[in-house]
């Protein structure tokens, strides 16, 4: 039996506006944390949850990566920081998707636009626009090993933006 593999694509929460200071270091505003735990209890209650996070090491990101795996009760231990995923391309993020653990079925990914609104469209065909800030989109794929995953595979099978009621 294939048990499929559940890719969580998250954008991370409103971030302040550059002050002074680098993009890369930009951090949540309060709306940003309050949609971060929002968004989070969102996902709790949903029937499929990532048991891993691989975040971009951006602080705005790694901050969303830490409320939610806080609110889904998961070890900080179980978010891995990835360089490639800042400023990343459909490709990179793909090759990050290719060599993730097969261990895990339920992968969730933190990272920044345009990239993840790109790859979305790219790996399900379906085009959701630009997804907003601390959107949550579920990706499954009809297989059982990442390194399997390309172009068309998936399908979008849950999505919740932080402006839509719950």
């Amino acid at each position: 039996m294939v048990m499929p593999k559940n890719l969580f694509l998250i954008r991370h929460a409103q971030a302040e506006t550059l002050h002074k200071i680098s993009d890369f270091d930009r951090k949540l505003t309060a709306k940003g944390q309050g949609d971060a735990i929002k968004m989070s209890q969102r996902l709790f209650h949903h029937k499929t949850l990532p048991k891993f996070f691989i975040s971009s090491p951006a602080n705005r990101a790694l901050s969303t990566a830490k409320a939610f795996a806080e609110n889904l009760r998961l070890s900080m231990r179980k978010i891995q920081p990835e360089n490639m995923i800042y400023e990343a391309t459909t490709n990179t993020l793909l090759s990050i998707i290719n060599h993730m653990n097969n261990s895990f079925s339920n992968i969730a990914i933190v990272g920044h636009n345009p990239g993840l609104s790109e790859l979305i469209t790219y790996l399900s065909d379906e085009d959701l626009g630009s997804i907003p800030p601390c959107a949550i989109v579920q990706l499954q794929f009809p297989i059982d090993d990442w390194k399997l995953i390309s172009k068309g595979m998936g399908y979008v099978a849950w999505k919740a933006y932080p402006n839509e009621l719950a």
